[in-house]
């Protein structure tokens, strides 16, 4: 398996991680890990691999300073509404009137050059 397909399962297996422990990953823990979700890495995937996720550990850490027991949930980070106007349907034009002024046309349809071979 090829590095960028283990990052969807390197990424699961980091928000389990970082959830039950923040401990720093061992090499030991990853290869267990890697061993669990049946890849092979590369001594080089290995060494990239753990420096990721102890960076992100380390830089993930400052989070516990926080006292977030108070806090109010959201979904959203802005309270704006979408802008966007109201979706209001209106009659299409004829067939023959989307065709009359086609270049070149076949009965119900556009013909257009051909792109794929």
């Amino acid at each position: 398996m090829q590095f960028s397909e283990f990052f969807g399962e390197y990424f699961v297996f980091l928000q389990n991680y970082f959830y039950k422990n923040i401990e720093k990953m061992t090499r030991e823990k990853l290869l267990d890990y890697a061993n669990r979700i049946q890849i092979l890495l590369s001594s080089e995937e290995v060494d990239l691999i753990l420096l990721q996720i102890n960076n992100i550990l380390e830089y993930t850490s400052v989070l516990e300073e926080f006292d977030c027991k108070n806090s109010e949930e959201f979904q959203f980070m802005i309270s704006e509404e979408n802008r966007l106007r109201d979706d209001i349907s209106h009659p299409s034009i004829l067939l023959v009137e989307a065709l009359q002024n086609a270049a070149n046309k076949n009965e119900n349809f556009f013909k257009v050059p051909k792109v794929i071979e």
